[in-house]
């Protein structure tokens, strides 16, 4: 058992280390593609595992459900400030117009009084 127990972990060791060559990150930067790619390799771990299987499950049961409501929690953030920056732009987007619209007027006031002066 010992043997391929071994054989597990060597085998883990390489497929994680393809799989960040793949996602061109490295183990010690935290990502969402690091974690998926650590719960890939604790899954193998707990399917193979006899003795801590039950243990292994709820710990990574628990975790996932931590890291995806920190996920969702922060995708949802992100999502909120775009939504903020875009809202300011529109608003900045509308001033500027409503600014333009003031002055066409004057300026069609003062077309108008001019083309009325010529008129008489």
């Amino acid at each position: 058992m010992a043997a391929t127990s071994a054989g597990l972990v060597e085998s883990l060791e390489q497929q994680m280390t393809e799989e960040f060559q793949v996602l061109n990150t490295t183990p010690s930067q935290f990502s969402f593609k690091n974690y998926l790619v650590y719960k890939n390799a604790l899954s193998k771990i707990t399917e193979h595992s006899t003795v801590f299987k039950p243990m292994l499950a709820s710990i990574s049961s628990t975790y996932n459900s931590e890291i995806t409501s920190l996920y969702v929690t922060n995708t949802k953030s992100d999502y909120d400030q775009d939504q903020e920056q875009q809202l300011i732009q529109a608003e900045e987007t509308i001033d500027t117009l409503g600014s333009r619209v003031k002055q066409l007027k004057a300026t069609l006031v003062s077309l108008d009084a001019e083309n009325l002066s010529l008129t008489e």
